[in-house]
């Protein structure tokens, strides 16, 4: 039998502001009213569901994905989410994610050598960190595999500072420049095994990799934003981002795995927050497990110590 262990609260941040985007059809707000009328307690929401015993949160496996009631819910909340984020395009992500980042006037070499730095910077760090580090390393000629290999890993630890683990991620980086010298003509691995043999480079990033310096869509990038979101509103009930990917793709739609990542991000970034979530703001509160269980819950009267907020597409389970 394996135990979840119980998680603290988390006061909710509070707002005047709840002004949500239009839907498109009203097709869509008779299904979001049919939906909210529907108890979100008798939706199972993972192939690990919860059950209760003895006052004890237990998993057992089940096929619930067939379910129409989840599917329906699922659908619905990724659907508002997705509306709001193409109509607030506000967050870090949106302008300093590794997308946007590489040099576009670059050989396609160097774009994805660019790309994969980036993402090996982001970890644990905010995009506005990795966003001047990048630049940093471009104004100082460093962001190519022949520039950076030149470089000492000192230098290296210069120009990345002051990104997370930034005296691990120069070793990553001098080791990651040698390889890709001797074994892929100074370009990076074409496939997820091949990027993920590389120092520093995890399953997120590998995936991220492939989608966006590749343009091979192979998987989903969980970050610990997407694995947040997706435990919250009880999509699935996972310990680690590679759970959550794993589950994630059991049922999200194949055509969708290349945008999940981007959006929740930015939702995580600027409405469901690992501190201090904007519930009351959010489009799929009405429907969301998290919001539901804890908006009676009065915040604690000692002051709670925040924990620092990494809004960067980041994830505690890549390798570093």
């Amino acid at each position: 039998m394996i135990t979840r262990k119980r998680k603290k609260s988390i006061p909710i941040e509070k707002s005047e502001n709840h002004a949500l985007p239009p839907l498109k059809s009203e097709d869509s707000i008779i299904a979001i009213e049919d939906l909210y009328a529907t108890s979100s307690s008798n939706v199972c929401s993972s192939s690990l569901c919860t059950e209760q015993r003895n006052g004890e949160i237990t998993k057992k496996e089940q096929q619930p994905h067939d379910d129409s009631e989840f599917m329906k819910k699922f659908k619905m909340e990724y659907y508002l989410i997705k509306e709001y984020r193409t109509a607030n395009l506000t967050a870090p992500v949106d302008t300093m994610g590794c997308a946007s980042l590489s040099d576009k006037d670059a050989d396609e070499k160097v774009q994805r050598f660019q790309i994969l730095v980036s993402l090996m910077l982001s970890s644990q760090t905010k995009d506005e960190i990795t966003a001047k580090a990048i630049k940093k390393l471009k104004e100082n000629n460093a962001l190519s595999v022949s520039q950076m290999d030149e470089l000492s890993e000192e230098e290296i630890q210069n120009l990345i500072y002051p990104v997370g683990f930034y005296k691990r991620k120069a070793t990553y980086l001098k080791k990651v420049c040698k390889i890709l010298k001797e074994k892929y003509d100074s370009d990076i691995p074409n496939d997820v095994k091949g990027l993920q043999s590389l120092p520093g480079v995890g399953p997120k990033m590998a995936y991220l990799c492939m989608s966006t310096a590749w343009k091979q869509v192979e998987g989903i990038g969980v970050d610990t934003h997407v694995h947040r979101i997706s435990n919250r509103l009880g999509w699935v009930h996972t310990d680690t981002p590679e759970q959550t990917r794993k589950e994630l793709e059991s049922f999200v739609p194949r055509e969708e795995w290349d945008v999940i990542n981007h959006m929740l991000v930015g939702f995580g970034q600027t409405i469901c927050k690992p501190i201090g979530p904007k519930c009351l703001d959010c489009v799929v509160n009405k429907t969301c497990q998290f919001y539901q269980n804890n908006k009676d819950k009065k915040s604690p009267k000692k002051k709670v110590k925040k924990e620092e907020e990494i809004d960067s597409s980041s994830s505690q389970d890549d390798q570093e």
